[in-house]
């Protein structure tokens, strides 16, 4: 069965670990899951995605913390929509030398999906993808400067027109997202965490300190910058420019290592 491209969307925003054929193995977004312990099901006659968590996350948990709809899980509305979603921005995912691993797709109408190739076919799914952070081979050219983590690719863009001498790097999916072998890149760098303004920011800031602690960063401190609920570096930038942003960054207190998290 040919699953329909707005269930491809669906699907392309969880952490798929395995498909087969129209199921997926997927790690569940509404708790810290390893295992995986979600499946995902396209129904015999293909008009409903089933999504069940082992642990037992409802599957309004499941689709907030995803960030899709319950009706994203229905065929119906794309019937009568009549609008097909066109590719509004490419992202590429770069290993340390600019070889393309991935790309992440921003829609129109705004939704995001990846894909990678395989022989020359773009395939949309993330199985077997080495995962990477967006601006790989910046981090490689510039190992002396500053890392700035923030959650979206238009935020890393953004920064890096500002003209700062930092790196901005952000992961695919966004907030919840981050993965240890991200933090382990980052090993021995200074690090700073912008959050977008919103609980799921918040979190996600934490859950990525918490990982780059263990990695071994120089030191690591979180932005929270003065932004309407849900704004992000992009809109502080285009209020106070760069010039802001750097005493914002000044002015948050650091951890390192030797100091026992004392600030610097």
């Amino acid at each position: 069965m040919t699953i329909c491209e707005k269930f491809q969307d669906v699907i392309s925003r969880f952490d798929v670990v395995t498909d087969d054929d129209n199921q997926f193995q997927i790690r569940c977004p509404a708790h810290d899951d390893q295992s995986p312990s979600m499946v995902i099901k396209v129904s015999d006659d293909g008009e409903k995605l089933l999504v069940h968590c082992r642990a037992g996350c409802s599957v309004d948990a499941i689709c907030e913390a995803a960030g899709v709809k319950k009706s994203d899980l229905f065929n119906s509305s794309l019937k009568t929509s009549g609008q097909k979603p066109t590719i509004r921005e490419r992202y590429p995912y770069c290993d340390d030398d600019g070889n393309v691993l991935y790309e992440v797709l921003r829609m129109d109408p705004k939704t995001f999906r990846q894909r990678h190739q395989v022989d020359g076919e773009w395939v949309w799914n993330m199985k077997g993808v080495r995962r990477v952070l967006f601006n790989s081979p910046l981090l490689k050219d510039k190992p002396d400067w500053p890392v700035l983590v923030v959650e979206g690719e238009k935020d890393c863009l953004r920064v890096v027109t500002s003209g700062l001498p930092v790196v901005p790097v952000t992961c695919s999916g966004g907030a919840g997202k981050w993965r240890d072998e991200y933090s382990a890149r980052l090993a021995g760098r200074r690090v700073a965490i912008i959050p977008d303004n919103d609980e799921k920011g918040q979190q996600h800031a934490r859950d990525v300190v918490g990982s780059l602690i263990m990695w071994g960063v120089e030191s690591v401190r979180v932005v929270y910058l003065p932004v309407k609920h849900g704004g992000d570096v992009s809109d502080y930038l285009a209020e106070h420019g760069p010039e802001g942003l750097i005493a914002e960054l000044k002015s948050a207190q650091e951890w390192r290592p030797t100091d026992g998290g004392s600030g610097a």
